[in-house]
């Protein structure tokens, strides 16, 4: 995620009209855009991950390895062996974590899973933001 964010500070990105996300194995574009960012923070720990997302959506490290079948519900069936990348996007009126997550609208709470307040899945162990 951190190189990422790196790659978008040098060449900008363009917004999700312009380039669609597929959801398909293939070979990327090469697209830059007129979107920056000023710079990028790595950082961790469930009270810093909670500032972050109080500005805007974070990028997030989670241990995915149970999720495939998540339909519903506050999930918690997971160690913290980081595996994927997801973007923290709040926490509901328990405190638990609000995801989404990229394996599209048919999977989850309509792209979304609710993880349980804590550093379930590792979800307080990496995250990156962009300025």
């Amino acid at each position: 995620m951190s190189g990422a964010l790196k790659w978008i500070k040098a060449n900008g990105v363009t917004t999700e009209a312009a380039y669609p996300y597929t959801a398909k194995d293939g070979t990327c574009k090469t697209k830059t855009g007129a979107y920056k960012i000023g710079s990028a923070k790595q950082t961790t720990g469930c009270t810093s991950l909670t500032a972050d997302i109080q500005t805007q959506p974070t990028s997030v490290a989670v241990d995915a390895t149970n999720w495939s079948l998540y339909k519903s519900g506050v999930f918690s069936n997971c160690a913290k062996n980081l595996n994927h990348g997801v973007l923290a996007v709040g926490w509901d009126a328990s405190n638990n974590w609000i995801i989404k997550n990229s394996w599209g609208t048919t999977w989850g709470q309509q792209g979304y899973i609710t993880l349980k307040t804590g550093d379930t899945c590792g979800v307080c162990q990496e995250a990156n933001n962009a300025y």
